[in-house]
């Protein structure tokens, strides 16, 4: 599917734009520029795409392991002036289920998890993977909260991802208004819990 030069002006816009907010949090140029290397890849795979109406077009993911760990990625999030944050958990514990690059890569058709809104994340995953979609990881649901402000709207789990030691599944919520990486059960449900989705990596 071609799109018209205003379509992709669209998202051409839409690229500059989350680098230029990754810029103002203090990312560094090497990441910055890793990324801006992938600008046409992105803009061309976009334009070629059909999007669900309510679909992010594209996120960009930066991996934990560029930024101090989990612990220097969620600080990325903010809401409200206040910056995200992990205490109760051993970020170094979480592994993904799902295959993602070995690098600095875009997710592509984002749903924010508004389409599952209340249901078990299980009963979830079930959802999203019999319309051929993938669960976004820890990293996946940080990246989206950094340009999507969704905790303003509900929150989110990363059902792309697990704890090693109860096998629970990592999640961004407001405590107190702060955003807070956490963990819940699979079997949990709550009427402002979504989980995100993507139709493809690259």
């Amino acid at each position: 599917m071609k799109r018209s030069a205003h379509a992709c002006q669209k998202f051409e816009n839409l690229f500059d734009r989350q680098i230029e907010h990754l810029r103002k949090l203090g990312v560094s140029d090497l990441i910055t520029k890793a990324l801006i290397k992938k600008r046409s890849l992105v803009i061309k795979q976009a334009s070629e795409m059909r999007f669900s109406k309510g679909s992010i077009y594209f996120i960009p993911v930066i991996l934990h392991r560029y930024l101090k760990g989990i612990v220097g990625l969620v600080d990325l999030v903010r809401h409200e002036g206040k910056s995200g944050y992990c205490t109760y958990i051993e970020p170094r514990d979480v592994y993904n289920i799902v295959e993602t690059p070995k690098d600095f890569y875009y997710m592509f058709g984002v749903d924010d998890g508004q389409t599952t809104l209340n249901m078990y994340t299980d009963d979830a995953i079930d959802f999203i993977e019999k319309r051929k979609r993938s669960c976004l990881t820890v990293d996946e649901i940080i990246s989206l909260c950094v340009h999507c402000g969704v905790l303003s709207r509900h929150y989110v789990n990363a059902a792309g991802s697990r704890f090693k030691n109860d096998g629970q599944v990592p999640d961004l919520w407001l405590c107190n208004e702060d955003p807070e990486l956490d963990s819940s059960p699979i079997n949990s449900t709550h009427p402002k819990w979504g989980t995100p989705s993507c139709s493809f990596r690259e």
